[in-house]
C-alpha cells in the first residue's frame, strides 16, 4: 500500500524538502511521500488531535498573488465543510510565511492520510473488471454531484487524481483545487500530461490536462459540472478498455480528436460491456455539454443498477425525475406531497403490467423523485414524504403528509387509478398499515392505536399505544404493534379490546425494544426489530408460543417479500433467500439498495405484492451557523453550510462542538469561536456533544462498538475513552457542579440520572410516564433544577422544569408549546424556541420553589413550526445576549423516494 500521492507532473519552481521533525504550525512532518502538480507532499503528525495527515506544500510563489490566494483559500473553505466519502477531506490550511520552523514555502493545505494506490497506478497493468469500472464510476460521480452542490467543479479529473482504498472506496483527490495551481509541463510535447494554466476562471483561459479535457475546456469556453462529467467519461472508457479516448502523438493531434472524433468502439474492444453500460459512456462523451448527463446524481441513478456482466443484459436505463421545484401556495404544497406518491403509485402500476407478447419478464425500472420540502422540522432535519404503505392487493397507497404548511400530518390515501385524499379526522397520524383484505387501514395518533376505513368511514380507537412504532394485520382479523420503542410486541383484536403480550424483553440481552412487526405469510409468525445496546436485529415471534428465533443483525426493520427477507446493513438495503417455514436464510446476501436514509423510524423502506420498492433515499440537509443578537440582527457566520445537527459551548463561550451529519457517518467538529475556524474531532459515528463543567473534556455518544455507547474525549490528548459506570443510553447533559450526567432513552426509555462519584445508582427522572417522548433535559446552572420537553398527552411538546433530585412538583415553563431550553449562566432567564420558530425567554427567580416570569418573544428564527423530536439548533452565550443559530441552507442533495419496479430482477445480477 501507498499513502496519499497528489496527482500530476513534478513541481518545478519549488525546491524545497523538509526534513523529518520540521514543524509547520501543529504538524509535525514525518516523513516525504512524494512530488505532484500541487506540490510535495509529507505526511506529518498532528500534535495537538494526535492523528497523522497528509500535508500539502504549496508553491513559495504562490503566496505572493494575493487574489490568487484569497481565492484559494475560499475554495479550501468550502472543501473542508464538504463532508462526502467519495472525496478526499481537507482539515484546513496553514499559511507558510507566517513563521516556524517550515517558514518560506507556500500555503500548507492539511487533508486526511489515505492508504491505496491512484486509479492510475491500477490501470498501468490493464482494464479493470466491468463491475468494478462501473461501481467506481458510480462512486465518482456520487462525490463529483456532492461537490457541485456546493458549486465546486473540478476541471482536472483523471485516473491520477482519483486514490482507490484497500475496502473498494474511492476518493476524489484536489477537488476544486486544480483551476488554483495548475503548473506547466516542462515537457510540452506529452500530450497526456500537459496541463494548460489557468489562474482565472472566466472564459478564454484553457486549463486542464488535456488527454482528459471536455471540448468546451478545449475551447477555452465556459466550463461547468458537465465538464467533470466528460472527463468522468473518458475515465470510465479507459478503466474498461485500458487506453485513452483520445491520445494522439501531439498535444495538438489530440485536442482535435476531442473536439471532432469519437473513440474508438467500445462494443469492439470490451464485449462483455452490457449494451446499457455502452450507451452511457456514449452520452458521457457528448460533444454537446446539453446532450450528456446534466448532473452527476442522474449518473450515479444510471449506473447504479447496470450490472456489466453479460452483453444485453436487459437493464433498462434509469429514468431519473426531473427535480422539479413545489408550486407556490397551499394548493402546490399539497400538489407536490401528491406528486411523490404518485410516482410511487407510478411504478407500482408499471409493475404489474405483463410483458409485451408475453415472451419477457417486465423490465426492472430504478427511478429517483424528489420529495418537496414540505415543513422544516425542528429537529433540523427536513420532513419530508415517509415511505408508503401498499396495501396487499396492491391497489393504493397509504401515507402521511402535511395538507398544508405547517400543519400536522393526516393520512392520505392514493388509489392507483389516480384518485388521492386526505381522511378526515386522523390529524396526528403516524405509521400507517392496512389489514389483509385492503379495505381498513391503521395507523397511531395522539397516544391511541387507531382504524378508519379506507373509505373514510367507521373512525374508532382500538387502544392506547403510547408513541406507536408500527403494526400489521392478519387475515383473523388480529393486530400486532409495538406501542412504544421501549417496549414489547402485543396483540389486539382489530375491532378492540385489551392488548396481550407477544414478546417480552430479554433481560439478559438488555433489549430496548421491539417494533415494526411484520405478519409472515401464515399469519401466525411475526418479523420484528429488537433492539439493544449492541445494535440491533430481526427475529420471529411465534403467536403460538411466544417463542423467538433470532434471524440477523439490521440496522433497521425488515420486511418479507417473494421468498426473500430484505433487511438493512450499512444502510445498505440488501435481500436474502428466507424460508419462513423454517427460519432458514440462504447463505447469500444480495445488494438492493446501497444508500438509503434510515432516520429515526427505523422503517425506511417498503414492498408491495405486485413487486415495486420504494426507500427513502440518503439526504443530508445543510446549515449554516449564525451569530443573532437578542433583537434577531444578523451577524457573523461561523464555519461553512453543511449538515450540522447538535452544538454544544464551551463554558467560557470560546469553543463550539458541533455534530457533522447523522447516524454511522456523523463527526463531532470543535471550533475556535474568535477564529470562526474549526476543524474535525472524530470520524466514527460521534454524536450529541456534551462540554465537562471545566470546559476540558467532551463527552459524546457513539455507536462504532455498542449502540449509543458514552465516550469520554480529552481534549488536551485528543485521548476518547468509554465512559466507565456512565451506560449506553442518550446523553443529554452534565451538571455544573461535576457531580451527575442526564441520560435519556434508556432501558424502558426512563430518563435517568447517573451520579459520578459514590455508589453511582441511577436515579430516575420520573417526568411523565415511561414510553413518553421526553428529551433535552438541561441542567440550571446551581445544577436544582431540571428543564426538558415533554410530550405526554395529545398536543404538542412543552418545556418544563422540575427539581433534582427532588422530590417536587414540576413547573411548566412554556405557553402554547415549546423545546429546546437553555440556561443563561446565572440562572435568571430561561430560553426556549416556540413551535413556531420564534426565541422566547422567560425570567427566572431562583428560589423553593422556582418562580417563573411569562415568556416574552425575542426574535423570530429560521427554525420553523414543528411538533416533532428536536435537537440543540442553538446555543446561548453566558450573559444571554448572542444566540448561534443553525440557520437553514441549500440541501446538498433534495430528499427524494427511489422507485424499483420489480425489484426481484436485480437478484439475477
Amino acid at each position: 500500500m501507498v499513502p496519499l500521492i497528489s496527482a500530476g507532473p513534478p513541481i518545478l519552481h519549488s525546491n524545497l524538502t523538509l526534513s523529518p521533525g520540521t514543524r509547520i504550525g501543529v504538524y509535525e512532518i514525518v516523513s516525504k511521500i512524494g512530488e505532484g502538480g500541487m506540490g510535495e507532499v509529507f505526511r506529518a503528525r498532528d500534535t495537538k488531535l494526535g492523528r497523522d495527515v497528509a500535508v500539502k506544500v504549496l508553491p513559495a510563489s504562490f503566496a505572493h498573488d494575493a487574489s490568487r490566494l484569497a481565492r484559494f483559500e475560499r475554495e479550501a473553505r468550502t472543501l473542508a465543510s464538504l463532508n462526502h466519502p467519495n472525496v478526499a477531506q481537507v482539515f484546513g490550511l496553514e499559511d507558510g510565511a507566517a513563521g516556524g520552523e517550515g517558514a518560506g514555502h507556500g500555503p500548507v493545505l492539511v487533508m486526511e492520510l489515505l492508504d491505496g494506490h491512484t486509479l492510475a497506478d491500477l490501470l498501468a497493468s490493464g482494464p479493470l473488471p466491468v463491475r468494478k469500472a462501473v461501481d467506481y464510476a458510480e462512486q465518482i460521480a456520487r462525490g463529483l454531484a456532492a461537490a457541485h452542490g456546493r458549486g465546486i467543479i473540478h476541471r482536472d479529473l483523471k485516473p491520477d487524481n482519483l486514490f482507490v482504498l484497500p475496502d473498494g472506496r474511492v476518493k476524489i483527490l484536489d477537488f476544486g483545487l486544480a483551476r488554483q495551481i495548475a503548473p506547466v509541463s516542462a515537457d510540452p510535447a506529452d500530450a497526456d500530461a500537459t496541463r494548460m494554466r489557468d489562474l482565472r476562471t472566466e472564459p478564454g483561459m484553457v486549463m486542464g490536462t488535456v488527454g482528459y479535457m471536455a471540448p468546451e475546456q478545449v475551447r477555452a469556453e465556459f466550463t461547468d459540472a458537465r465538464s467533470d462529467l466528460f472527463s468522468l467519461g473518458l475515465v470510465l472508457y479507459e478503466m474498461l478498455t485500458g487506453q485513452r479516448a483520445f491520445r494522439r502523438d501531439t498535444m495538438a493531434e489530440t485536442m482535435t480528436a476531442i473536439l471532432r472524433e469519437d473513440p474508438a468502439d467500445l462494443a469492439g474492444l470490451r464485449p462483455e460491456a452490457s449494451p446499457g453500460l455502452v450507451r452511457v459512456v456514449h452520452r458521457l462523451l457528448e460533444k454537446s455539454p446539453n446532450a450528456r448527463f446534466q448532473t452527476g446524481s442522474d449518473l450515479a441513478f444510471a449506473l447504479e443498477h447496470l450490472s456489466g456482466s453479460a452483453p444485453g443484459s436487459g437493464v433498462a436505463p434509469a429514468l431519473a425525475a426531473p427535480a422539479t421545484r413545489a408550486p407556490g401556495g397551499r394548493a402546490g404544497w399539497v400538489a407536490a406531497a401528491v406528486a411523490s406518491v404518485a410516482a410511487v403509485a407510478l411504478g407500482a402500476a408499471y409493475a404489474r403490467r405483463p410483458p409485451l407478447g408475453n415472451s419477457e419478464p417486465p423490465l426492472s425500472v430504478r427511478f429517483s423523485h424528489v420529495i418537496p420540502t414540505l415543513n422544516q422540522a425542528v429537529a433540523g432535519s427536513q420532513l419530508s414524504l415517509p415511505t408508503p404503505a401498499f396495501s396487499p392487493d396492491g391497489r393504493s397507497l397509504a401515507f402521511v403528509a402535511p395538507s398544508r404548511p405547517g400543519g400536522s400530518l393526516i393520512l392520505w390515501i392514493r388509489a392507483l387509478d389516480g384518485d388521492t385524499r386526505t381522511v378526515a379526522g386522523t390529524e396526528g397520524a403516524s405509521y400507517p398499515f392496512w389489514s389483509a383484505d385492503s379495505r381498513t387501514i391503521g395507523f397511531f395518533a395522539d397516544g391511541k392505536l387507531r382504524r378508519v376505513d379506507a373509505n373514510g368511514a367507521d373512525l374508532r380507537v382500538i387502544c392506547d399505544a403510547t408513541s406507536g412504532r408500527g403494526g400489521t394485520w392478519n387475515a383473523d382479523d388480529t393486530i400486532v404493534f409495538s406501542p412504544s420503542n421501549s417496549d414489547a410486541l402485543f396483540r389486539v383484536s382489530g375491532r378492540g379490546g385489551t392488548p396481550a403480550k407477544v414478546t417480552t424483553l430479554d433481560a439478559a440481552r438488555k433489549e430496548l425494544g421491539h417494533s415494526w412487526p411484520v405478519f409472515l405469510p401464515d399469519g401466525q409468525h411475526v418479523l420484528y426489530y429488537g433492539s439493544d445496546p449492541g445494535g440491533g436485529a430481526v427475529y420471529v415471534a411465534s403467536m403460538d408460543t411466544g417463542s423467538t428465533t433470532r434471524l440477523v443483525a439490521s440496522e433497521a426493520a425488515a420486511q418479507y417479500a417473494s421468498g426473500y427477507l430484505l433487511y438493512v446493513v450499512g444502510a445498505e438495503l440488501v435481500a436474502r433467500a428466507f424460508d419462513p417455514a423454517s427460519n432458514a436464510l440462504g447463505a447469500d446476501q444480495v445488494s438492493i439498495a446501497p444508500r438509503m436514509a434510515i432516520g429515526n423510524s427505523l422503517a425506511p423502506f417498503a414492498v408491495s405484492a405486485g413487486g415495486t420498492l420504494a426507500y427513502r433515499s440518503s439526504t443530508q440537509r445543510a446549515w449554516q451557523m449564525v451569530w443573532f443578537d437578542r433583537s434577531g440582527n444578523r451577524g457573523a457566520v461561523l464555519g461553512e453550510a453543511g449538515p450540522w445537527e447538535q452544538l454544544a459551548l464551551s463554558p467560557d463561550d470560546r469553543q463550539l462542538a458541533a455534530q457533522s451529519g447523522t447516524g454511522s457517518g456523523s463527526s463531532l467538529w470543535l471550533f475556535d469561536v474568535a477564529r470562526a475556524e474549526g476543524s474535525r474531532l472524530t470520524a466514527e459515528g460521534g454524536f450529541g456533544p456534551v462540554w465537562s463543567p471545566d470546559g476540558r473534556e467532551l463527552a459524546y455518544r457513539s455507536s462504532r462498538r455498542t449502540f449509543n455507547e458514552v465516550f469520554r474525549l480529552s481534549l488536551a490528548t485528543n485521548t476518547a475513552t468509554p465512559w466507565d459506570g456512565v451506560p449506553s443510553a442518550r446523553l443529554e447533559d452534565w451538571s455544573r457542579d461535576g457531580r451527575f450526567v442526564v441520560l435519556g432513552r434508556s432501558t424502558g426509555n426512563v430518563p435517568i440520572a447517573v451520579p459520578l462519584a459514590g455508589d453511582r445508582s441511577p436515579i430516575p427522572l420520573t417526568a411523565g410516564t415511561p414510553g413518553m417522548d421526553i428529551d433535552e433535559w438541561q441542567f440550571s446552572p446551581d445544577s436544582r433544577w431540571l428543564s426538558y420537553n415533554l410530550k405526554n398527552e395529545p398536543g404538542p411538546y412543552a418545556v418544563y422544569v422540575q427539581p433534582f433530585p427532588g422530590p417536587g412538583q414540576r413547573v411548566t415553563a412554556s405557553v402554547g408549546g415549546g423545546v429546546q431550553a437553555k440556561w443563561r449562566a446565572d440562572g435568571r432567564e430561561l430560553f426556549y424556541l416556540s413551535l413556531d420558530g420564534t426565541m422566547m425567554a422567560v425570567d427566572v427567580r431562583p428560589g423553593d420553589p422556582i418562580a417563573l416570569g411569562t415568556p416574552r418573544p425575542l426574535f423570530k428564527t429560521g427554525i420553523a413550526a414543528s411538533t416533532n423530536g428536536t435537537a440543540d439548533q442553538y446555543v446561548v452565550t453566558r450573559d444571554g445576549q448572542r444566540f448561534l443559530m443553525l440557520d437553514p441552507a441549500e440541501s446538498v442533495e433534495p430528499p427524494s423516494l427511489t422507485i424499483i419496479t420489480n425489484w426481484t430482477n436485480l437478484l439475477k445480477k
